[in-house]
């Protein structure tokens, strides 16, 4: 399968995705959105100070917390992504539609990001393919 890499200098991140995803226009200035009729691909970055400090310890646990906080159901745990040291994701559900969420604590830069993944297409293994080919750029 063919290969597109989204890259965004401004947030610092890339991924990869079978599915060609176009930007659409998102309600903040910290979130960018990507989408087609099967796949919606949210990033969202946080300043370590926005972020209360139980959300800076553990990965696992706050993907989790995110997963909560945007209201999905049948959470369970995914796992930790190649590129990226300190990062999980979860997969839960919005109604049927999976959902992958992926959480990154990234010192170097004091930030954080929570990024999801809806798979419309109902197939989750394109979006665990997403979640897994993120990676921090300089």
């Amino acid at each position: 399968y063919s290969q597109h890499k989204v890259v965004s200098e401004q947030f610092g991140i890339s991924f990869e995705s079978t599915e060609l995803l176009q930007k659409y226009e998102t309600e903040s200035y910290n979130v960018l959105g990507l989408q087609n009729d099967d796949y919606a691909v949210d990033i969202e970055i946080f300043q370590f100070c926005q972020k209360s400090a139980s959300m800076l310890v553990d990965v696992k646990n706050s993907a989790r917390r995110t997963a909560k906080d945007f209201l999905l159901t049948k959470i369970e745990d995914g796992g930790k992504i190649p590129k990226i040291e300190e990062a999980f994701y979860v997969l839960g559900y919005e109604d049927e539609v999976p959902v992958f969420t992926l959480y990154i604590i990234d010192r170097k830069k004091e930030v954080v990001y929570e990024i999801t993944t809806y798979c419309y297409s109902l197939n989750k293994k394109e979006g665990e393919r997403i979640t897994k080919s993120f990676n921090l750029i300089l």
